[in-house]
């Protein structure tokens, strides 16, 4: 007869530097885990995507209770992290390590919030999404035309950015951006050169100064 596993375990919070954040610790059959929930949320009102109250702190750590008692593997159970959790965790990267303009930080959530979580969910796990359906994505923005291909281009940088940087925090193993096909800003034989400031934009989205000075060697 199968035995359910044992687990237990319960949230607390911590402070951190970029702000307080809710973590969940137990045991599942007598080995110990700890995990970042997500960051804390104290005012009024419904908190934005992203951001937990105690309550919906302890359900999530439930989420994580109920899978290992259905048997889902560890390393499951350690990576459930949504779209939404690594969109906020990028976007205080942005903010704070890399020390962004307000107006981009601004214009980044614009995208996070308009494109990233409508088209694949914000409580879909990260490590759930895969090339073909970022593939799909850029095919539907590039079919709808609301957006130009310089501007879909930049939505795809900050993607990859956003899975990179989960990727760093072992979140997922690869970037699913990485393989995705490729925005062709070209049209009629003619390429749509990037004005400045799209540059610009584009050289603040890449994540580290390699991509940067790539995206801005291309303009020359």
């Amino acid at each position: 007869m199968l035995v359910a596993p044992r687990v237990s375990g319960t949230v607390y919070r911590r402070a951190r530097k970029n702000g307080d954040q809710w973590y969940a610790k137990g045991r599942i059959n007598g080995r110990q885990f700890k995990r970042r929930i997500g960051p804390v949320w104290t005012q009024r009102g419904r908190p934005p995507t992203g951001y937990y109250t105690r309550r919906t702190a302890e359900d999530a750590l439930q989420a994580i209770l109920t899978d290992a008692r259905r048997g889902a593997p560890r390393d499951a159970i350690r990576t459930r992290h949504t779209l939404a959790e690594a969109c906020e965790g990028w976007l205080r990267y942005i903010e704070f390590d890399k020390a962004r303009a307000p107006t981009t930080v601004e214009d980044y959530r614009r995208t996070v919030h308009n494109h990233f979580l409508p088209a694949f969910g914000a409580e879909t796990p990260v490590s759930a999404i895969t090339t073909e359906q970022i593939d799909a994505w850029t095919e539907r923005l590039l079919a709808d035309g609301k957006l130009t291909r310089s501007s879909i281009q930049k939505a795809r940088v900050l993607l990859h950015g956003v899975f990179k940087w989960a990727k760093r925090r072992k979140w997922i193993s690869t970037n699913p951006a990485e393989d995705a096909e490729p925005v062709v800003v070209a049209k009629s034989g003619e390429f749509n050169v990037l004005s400045i400031e799209e540059v610009h934009a584009v050289i603040r989205a890449a994540d580290d100064h390699q991509d940067a000075a790539i995206f801005g060697a291309s303009r020359v």
